[in-house]
């Protein structure tokens, strides 16, 4: 929300919403991009999120740069820390430390939750 402002959200939500309206008459999908430059409508606009993705599919010659805009209204997975307890086994985390499209210390919390069943392993891209 810091990052984007409340405008940005605003946009996701009309195309959401649009998109939704269009699947309940059994019209075509109205698709947002996955991941854009900042300042721009997608799902993913942090600083570096277009450039990383991109390299990600550029061989693919099928690939589409588009998600229907609806998945904006479906819910989230449940926190980590929520289900830490129910895990009987080895947890890897693999964390970038100059990620920027998560929280520098997120890790942390699932890992304390965890316990000593995680295994974190940091690199450095």
């Amino acid at each position: 929300m810091e990052r984007e402002g409340y405008g940005y959200f605003f946009r996701l939500f009309v195309h959401a919403q649009r998109d939704k309206g269009r699947s309940r008459f059994g019209f075509s999908p109205h698709t947002i991009p996955i991941a854009g430059l900042p300042g721009t409508t997608a799902m993913l606009t942090a600083p570096g999120a277009f450039d990383g993705y991109a390299t990600l599919v550029s061989d693919s010659d099928t690939f589409k740069n588009e998600v229907c805009a609806r998945l904006l209204f479906m819910g989230h997975a449940r926190d980590p820390r929520e289900v830490a307890q129910d895990v009987h086994c080895p947890v890897l985390l693999l964390v970038c430390e100059h990620d920027n499209l998560v929280a520098p210390d997120s890790h942390v919390k699932a890992a304390q939750a965890l316990g000593d069943k995680a295994i974190v392993k940091t690199y450095p891209n």
